[in-house]
């Protein structure tokens, strides 16, 4: 039997059915299906052997159901089934060798529905389900060795609950949730590794956010929470020891409380961290201090908080500009008062 199939079909858009049972020896599937734009229906076995399956369905447009097959020796799944536009569910398939699954359903336009993945060996999702923008159900995801989230689920507007099972491997999870604007409900997962979170949270629509997320290694947290949350929920007292880069972090943010005994000494780039904070609400009456200790920029820091009172943002301006460190202190109390 064929072992090597790769893109043993690419772009034949005269297909429309496809029928490839005999596949029991078979090692590479990359692209065997790709960019078969008019293809409707495939009838596939697949193969315990086959390592590799990466952009198997890629740009099938046209694509209504994806095949039940053998994917149990499957170790790369990048771009699986992305810009695959017709597709609206996913198969239960078995992923449990898969490392590698960057850009799986990228751009599934019509996607609703994917089930639980059991990815005990997934290192890299970047992008895994990026620009699905009618996906509303993800089942649990187990992967506790993942290292990468990357834009996972960036532009999932319509999912509204998402859990996931990590561990401390994971390291980088930078646009992870990226205006997922009907997200209101996340399972805190462990990010104690994570050092990149730039706009993790950005445009989230969470009615809270869970206490038991930790960040004990972030460094980079550039609009992290950047128009995220809704009016009643409270800002949950997280420790963020090593963040330097706060820029943007909570500008806009939709939080009505604000935990006071924060402390953010690390932080050097506090450009516009809190600006328009709850849309200028009565969040902050008075300016807490946070321990800001290394600061170089509190450019725009404060700006639009229209209920601080004059006094306290007196107060702070005064103590922020003692700091030996900041060299650009511009805007940092505009608008308020």
């Amino acid at each position: 039997g064929i072992q090597n199939a790769y893109r043993l079909f690419y772009g034949c858009n005269a297909a429309t059915n496809i029928n490839m049972t005999q596949t029991p020896n078979l090692e590479d599937g990359r692209g065997i299906f790709r960019d078969c734009k008019n293809l409707v229906q495939v009838t596939f076995s697949g193969s315990p052997k086959c390592v590799n399956y990466s952009t198997i369905f890629a740009h099938c447009e046209n694509l209504e159901r994806l095949p039940m097959f053998d994917t149990s020796g499957c170790i790369y799944a990048n771009s699986f089934a992305n810009y695959c536009y017709r597709l609206t569910y996913i198969p239960s398939y078995d992923w449990g060798k898969v490392t590698e699954a960057t850009s799986m359903f990228v751009n599934d336009g019509a996607l609703l529905y994917c089930p639980a993945l059991n990815m005990p060996e997934l290192l890299n999702g970047a992008a895994m389900f990026k620009d699905c923008t009618q996906i509303q159900t993800i089942g649990h995801i187990n992967a506790p060795k993942l290292i990468s989230t990357i834009n996972m689920l960036q532009r999932c507007y319509q999912l509204s609950s998402f859990s996931i099972t990590t561990t401390n491997a994971l390291k980088t999870t930078y646009n992870m949730f990226f205006n997922c604007a009907h997200l209101r409900a996340l399972n805190a997962f462990d990010t104690s590794g994570v050092d990149d979170a730039h706009h993790m949270f950005f445009g989230c629509g969470l009615s809270s956010l869970d206490a038991g997320f930790v960040f004990p290694e972030l460094v980079n947290g550039e609009s992290m929470f950047e128009s995220c949350g809704y009016s009643a929920a409270p800002f949950p007292l997280i420790h963020f020891p090593r963040l330097t880069n706060a820029k943007n972090m909570f500008k806009f943010c939709r939080f009505a409380r604000f935990d006071a005994n924060q402390s953010f000494a690390t932080v050097s780039n506090g450009e516009s961290m809190f600006e328009s904070f709850a849309y200028g609400s009565v969040t902050f009456v008075t300016v807490p201090n946070f321990n800001f200790a290394v600061l170089t920029t509190c450019k725009d820091m404060w700006k639009n908080n229209g209920y601080i009172n004059d006094l306290s943002a007196l107060d702070e301006y005064n103590r922020l500009k003692l700091l030996p460190t900041i060299n650009d202190h511009s805007g940092c109390f505009t608008d308020c008062g």
